[in-house]
């Protein structure tokens, strides 16, 4: 439960910073498309962290509950 909370905030925060970021853009609409590229790359580079950390936890909570059933 607490894992699966956890998965739904997560889920939860990449939507919200999806939307942040497409708010953002659709109010510079009018800035070079370099401002736009690098936005997204930031944006993208972000989004990335955040899964691997995610996914770090997860083998690591996996792991450790497979620790806690072996003893």
């Amino acid at each position: 439960k607490v894992w699966y909370v956890n998965l739904m905030c997560k889920v939860w925060y990449v939507n919200l910073m999806c939307k942040v970021w497409y708010v953002n853009l659709m109010c510079k609409d009018g800035m070079s498309i370099v401002w736009h590229v690098n936005l997204s790359v930031k944006f993208v580079w972000h989004v990335n962290l955040m899964c691997k950390v995610w996914y770090v936890n997860l083998m690591c909570k996996v792991w450790y509950v497979n620790l806690s059933v072996k003893f």
